[in-house]
């Protein structure tokens, strides 16, 4: 950061907070709160205005104005024009100094001592990532999300490529050299799994892997969200995320276990896909990663398994009016809670 104060940072190692901004007027005073807020005082900040138009940075400079110790360590970069997901991520990184990282979506929140807790992990353990549970905000509550987290990292990694434990990129701590030392960034236009091109080669690059206890809410809110919009646009990103996962790991893990790993990957993907999208999409891609063959034990939502095996067996009518169907009772459940 231009003109930042060095001494400032004599006692503790510093933490950048990179976040993107994008039709999150409705969360943008929370998530800024919870962020500047925090007991750690070595924090530099880094949002990425990627052209949101509603009132998203009026309330953003809102909440900056009510901490006026922070400011000096708060950089805005404005896209010129809307670039999706990967570039707000990639250029959030450019504007990094810190010692360490953090991704925080802006319709999300964190814990006021998220980032003194983190540090104090990372440096007992002197891990390279620090990993944690989260909490997901729907419009019934607050709900706890648990995990087994494996000790050694091989195994979390095994576990991440096929999707056991989540390949999100928020709500976790790196060493800012993962991505400066190994030239990792997201490729452009891969806003969907956005996370899954990223993580595992973060994770195969580091040394020491240690988990924390749950930080961050994950808001389920915000019907703007870049995870909301499943189009064509998301598929394409899955299918670009495969093909970069199997480029960068072929000569890392070996073809047959590579291959194995991300047949799982891809089985899971595709029931989500075809789930979550329209039906003209459905019908274009129905045959999307069906090289595999079925194996609808790799499927965990039971409400997917059954859809795709109707699917594959070609009930075209049957599986769109049991999805129909589907969505008409959440729609219903959603307005009794309100």
């Amino acid at each position: 950061m231009d003109g930042l104060n060095n001494s400032v940072y004599s006692r503790n190692q510093l933490v950048t907070i990179i976040v993107p901004i994008y039709k999150v007027e409705r969360f943008m005073a929370k998530c800024a709160e919870s962020l500047l807020s925090q007991t750690y005082p070595e924090i530099e900040y880094v949002f990425v205005n990627d052209c949101t138009p509603d009132g998203s940075m009026n309330v953003l400079n809102a909440v900056i104005a009510r901490y006026p110790h922070r400011k000096p360590y708060i950089t805005i970069v404005n896209n010129e024009t809307n670039r999706g997901l990967a570039y707000c991520r990639n250029i959030g990184m450019k504007h990094a100094h810190g010692d360490y990282v953090m991704h925080v979506d802006s319709d999300d929140y964190i814990a006021e001592n998220a980032v003194e807790m983190l540090m104090s992990v990372a440096r007992q353990s002197k891990a390279d990532i620090v990993v944690t549970d989260f909490f997901l905000v729907t419009p019934r509550g607050v709900k706890e999300i648990i995990h087994t987290y494996p000790e050694e990292k091989e195994d979390y990694l095994e576990n991440v490529l096929k999707r056991d434990l989540p390949a999100c990129i928020w709500g976790k701590l790196y060493k800012r050299n993962l991505y400066c030392e190994h030239d990792i960034s997201v490729p452009e236009g891969i806003d969907f799994g956005e996370d899954m091109v990223t993580l595992p080669r973060l994770v195969y690059y580091a040394e020491k892997i240690a988990v924390a206890p749950p930080f961050y809410y994950y808001n389920q809110l915000n019907v703007n969200s870049y995870t909301k919009c499943i189009g064509e646009k998301a598929i394409t990103s899955v299918i670009r995320t495969e093909q970069t996962l199997r480029t960068f790991f072929l000569d890392k893990i070996g073809r047959e276990e590579l291959e194995r790993l991300l047949s799982v990957y891809r089985q899971k993907m595709r029931a989500e896909l075809l789930f979550n999208t329209s039906a003209a999409l459905r019908k274009k891609y129905v045959g999307l990663f069906k090289q595999d063959g079925i194996d609808l034990r790799l499927i965990p939502s039971l409400r997917q398994r059954l859809f795709i095996c109707l699917l594959d067996k070609h009930l075209y009518l049957l599986a769109n009016l049991y999805l129909s169907c589907y969505h008409f009772l959440q729609m219903c459940k959603r307005r009794i809670l309100g």
